[in-house]
């Protein structure tokens, strides 16, 4: 069986692919970064360099207009199906049997956290419309299984991921 497990964000959704017939996990970035300069330079992009031997980094680029309000709106809506897109052309490709994808925070608020849902339930109707099934799972049940906490950090998450990782 091969479980895609997604974890959604505005700028660097990831996503790992499990393998149980092999035991095998691939991980994929997809990071949104300007240019190639700014990938290999930039310090918010760092986690995405110290990993990259071990993950595919599937760059994108974000267009938000920010003209005005309705035309900032209209191009995030835009630009969620596109990054809905290349996640579902990566799905596609690798042909899970299931699709898991980790919830939304109760604790979020603000516009960051309003994008970040319409983002997602995007992608949500993508993975259905391609008639995968989709569990969703909560963010301290998705922490707690990898790293054994249930509130982990990124870098927690990340240390318990390289120590965890298959050879």
């Amino acid at each position: 069986m091969k479980i895609a497990a997604l974890d959604f964000s505005l700028i660097s959704p990831a996503m790992t692919l499990y393998n149980s017939t092999t035991q095998s996990y691939d991980f994929y970035s997809f990071t949104a970064c300007p240019s190639l300069k700014s990938y290999e330079t930039s310090k918010k992009f760092q986690t995405h360099r110290d990993i990259q031997s071990y993950t595919t980094i599937i760059p994108y680029t974000r267009n938000i207009d920010h003209t005005s309000y309705q035309t900032t709106e209209e191009t995030k809506t835009i630009d969620a199906i596109s990054l809905s897109n290349l996640i579902m052309s990566q799905i596609n490709q690798l042909s899970p049997d299931i699709c898991a994808i980790e919830g939304f925070a109760f604790c979020s608020k603000g516009a960051s956290a309003i994008d970040l849902i319409m983002y997602q339930s995007i992608l949500r109707s993508k993975i259905k419309e391609n008639n995968y099934p989709l569990i969703v799972v909560s963010p301290s049940q998705g922490k707690k299984a990898l790293s054994g906490k249930g509130n982990a950090d990124k870098m927690e998450m990340i240390k318990s991921f390289i120590a965890n990782r298959p050879n």
